[in-house]
């Protein structure tokens, strides 16, 4: 895992190779490696042997701001997390690859034996012999004790426009209440006070935040939780973001498994009609209860 912070996207590919390294260990002529590289803007990992399976994140790293990185692989059963700023954005299935510590050297911040180098800026990495758990994942993201942490939705994520959460976080270690900053402008709320009419949202004892006004399509959202501690002073917060799609998530499709009753088809019908009595629609539209809520293409 590391901390890394990037305006130039990695080297292109399909592969974790391909890309820029972030931490790489392999050796010319071997096929016991792994490789955490910058793929173009996405995070991707790779182990070998076994068809060199990879595993690529959905959401961008490549974004000028310090962003968290981290991958986690399970041993016995050869699976792989991605998380982006502590969130679980991708899982992958490594079967067959085997023995990836073969190569006694990791390299930071390159793939020396392609030359392919990551561009930018990179902080407090660390490898653990074992798998680290979400939580703890996103305990080591702290650094500050005393600042608010675990944001919710993850800085970086990616809501709909009918998100109705509240805003959450956890408390720095000596806080007593928390000043809440939000807005759209990111320079106005990172150097907002309580002074700031329409950015300061009041200041709270719960860990949370209800939203006030709907949020807008494709509209970047910036805010800030200010810890008061116990003794009056204040820890200013870092600034997170979280971005409204253009777009609404019917289903993101990642809870479906092969065994009943979480199969797919037992969930969504192709064609029109009803679950009783489904009819063939050439277009490749599904319907649900007579309704077309989604186009599917090439599925």
């Amino acid at each position: 895992m590391a901390w890394i912070k990037a305006e130039v996207p990695g080297a292109a590919g399909t592969t974790a190779r391909a890309g820029s390294g972030l931490l790489w260990s392999d050796a010319a002529g071997g096929g016991d490696h792994f490789t955490m590289a910058v793929l173009g803007t996405k995070l991707a990992f790779e182990t070998g042997p076994g068809g060199n399976p990879n595993t690529i994140s959905s959401r961008d790293v490549v974004t000028g701001e310090w962003t968290h990185v981290a991958v986690t692989r399970t041993e016995s059963s050869r699976q792989v997390r991605l998380l982006v700023n502590g969130a679980i954005d991708a899982t992958g299935d490594h079967t067959g690859d085997r023995n990836i510590g073969a190569c006694a050297l990791i390299v930071i911040g390159a793939n020396t034996l392609d030359s392919r180098y990551f561009q930018g800026a990179i902080d407090e990495v660390r490898a653990y012999n074992r798998v680290l758990s979400q939580s703890e994942i996103a305990a080591l993201m702290r650094g500050n004790l005393s600042l608010a942490w675990d944001p919710q939705p993850a800085t970086g994520g990616v809501v709909d426009v009918t998100y109705d959460k509240p805003l959450g976080w956890s408390a720095g270690d000596k806080a007593a209440e928390h000043d809440v900053y939000l807005g759209t402008d990111k320079a106005a709320v990172e150097g907002a006070t309580p002074a700031s009419a329409g950015i300061y949202r009041g200041l709270q004892v719960d860990t949370a935040y209800s939203l006030t006004e709907p949020l807008l399509w494709k509209q970047t959202y910036y805010w800030r939780i200010d810890e008061i501690n116990v003794d009056s002073t204040v820890a200013k917060g870092k600034l997170w973001n979280f971005k409204v799609a253009d777009y609404l998530m019917v289903d993101t499709f990642e809870s479906y498994t092969n065994d009943s009753p979480d199969r797919v088809f037992q969930t969504w019908i192709v064609g029109v009609g009803d679950r009783d009595n489904p009819q063939v629609d050439g277009a490749g539209l599904v319907y649900i209860d007579d309704i077309r809520v989604i186009k599917i293409a090439g599925q």
